[in-house]
């Protein structure tokens, strides 16, 4: 299939066997010496509509064997402004190719919805909200989760990014469907579940290590970001707050992670706003959710976030025996407090050297072997490889450029 336009060179316009076919967002036309696959949705190479026969063409006049596509994406130039405080698709609604089922959780920014896509895949579709007071914010971590889910190449335990676009003048992304909830929620409903947990936090660390590989640092690690499914696996969602590495995070989103974040999961040097963080933040969160599972309890505690803060800072981690005794409980496996408080040492420097090493010491102790804990090394600091250039001919970037150009606009409509 091959793009052209009115009068292209080249193209034949009396040969039957030649289909042509039209984008119903930008009208750019292709033709095809095949005929179309019924029931299959073609896209625009360019803006990623949905390919439809013109009106009067033998393949708009033949019988049809499937049920109809949905009405096409509208293009964001033709659509209408934003209205502060829309609150989304509805329930049971189309949005364009896809139908909206229910609604798996809304936030400030945005709704994650569960939905069908055109091929009748259940699949996980997030959408960006018009804040009028936080649109500029929103619109960048919305754009750096399509970015970064764009880059990072699949893993079993990392949720699977499908599509990114504009819709009725609403930036949205698919994601592959869990079918689950959060750890947060997969905790309470396996109270003292010690080996399973430490199986899933094992997982994590492996997924966290392959993003690392791949340069990206998630920046937000916690319960509520990681999705357990049906069978016990864990998927580790939301980049919105993710940076790659070499890059200086900005200073509003550094912000508003401490304000609507988890200042629980934070590292010291997070908290601190300082802009050299890299992966061992990552690798400290997990520390903090291990210190949880051991203790029944987050490391620091306070009435307030910026009180938290200040003790992730200064204030040393509690032994998980000491937390233990104090509640009344058992006292904590010693190998495991050792791998849970190397994850949180306060230097970046003193924790495991990679999300790697730390889900290595874990599969030590689900094997019962000795758990390797190697001493605080200060050669640490630069395992973290930037990014690879892209492969040539790669088609992410040159996509993710086309949705940015979206984006832009919408954001330029808002204003």
């Amino acid at each position: 299939m091959r793009p052209h336009g009115p009068g292209a060179a080249g193209i034949p316009k009396d040969d039957a066997d030649v289909a042509t076919l039209v984008c119903g967002s930008c009208h750019r036309q292709y033709t095809t010496n095949k005929p179309p696959t019924p029931g299959k949705t073609h896209r625009c190479e360019a803006c990623g509509g949905i390919l439809v026969a013109p009106p009067g063409s033998p393949e708009t006049a033949r019988p049809p064997t499937a049920p109809p596509a949905p009405e096409p994406p509208i293009p964001p130039d033709a659509a209408p402004a934003p209205k502060a405080g829309d609150p989304g698709p509805s329930e049971g609604r189309a949005f364009g190719a896809y139908r909206i089922r229910r609604v798996l959780g809304r936030g400030a920014m945005g709704v994650v919805y569960e939905a069908l896509d055109a091929e009748g895949r259940r699949v996980a579709l997030k959408t960006l909200l018009a804040n009028p007071n936080e649109l500029r914010r929103d619109a960048d971590r919305f754009l750096r989760e399509i970015r970064l889910g764009i880059q990072l190449p699949p893993h079993p335990a990392m949720v699977r990014m499908l599509e990114a676009g504009v819709i009725d003048d609403k930036p949205y992304f698919s994601m592959e469907f869990i079918e689950g909830g959060s750890l947060a929620e997969w905790r309470k409903a396996h109270p003292g579940a010690l080996r399973d947990e430490v199986a899933l936090l094992r997982d994590v660390a492996r997924a966290i290590h392959h993003a690392h590989a791949h340069g990206i640092i998630h920046r937000d690690l916690k319960p509520q970001n990681i999705l357990v499914d049906s069978a016990g696996k864990p998927h580790v969602t939301d980049l919105g707050m993710a940076k790659t590495v070499g890059a200086e995070a900005s200073l509003a989103l550094t912000a508003a992670g401490m304000a609507v974040g988890s200042p629980t999961y934070m590292s010291p040097e997070q908290a601190r706003g300082l802009k050299s963080v890299d992966g061992r933040t990552d690798i400290w969160s997990i520390g903090v959710m291990l210190y949880e599972v051991l203790t029944g309890r987050a490391p620091f505690m306070a009435k307030t976030p910026i009180q938290v803060l200040h003790q992730v800072v200064r204030e040393p981690v509690p032994p998980p025996a000491v937390v233990a005794k104090e509640k009344g409980l058992p006292p904590p496996d010693p190998a495991l407090s050792s791998v849970a408080l190397r994850a949180l040492a306060k230097k970046p420097e003193d924790r495991f050297k990679t999300a790697g090493d730390l889900a290595d010491a874990l599969e030590a102790w689900l094997e019962g072997r000795a758990v390797p804990i190697a001493p605080p090394s200060a050669a640490a600091a630069d395992q973290f490889p930037r990014p690879a250039p892209a492969a040539a001919g790669s088609k992410p970037p040159g996509l993710f450029r086309r949705w940015a150009r979206r984006m832009a606009g919408w954001l330029r409509r808002t204003r």
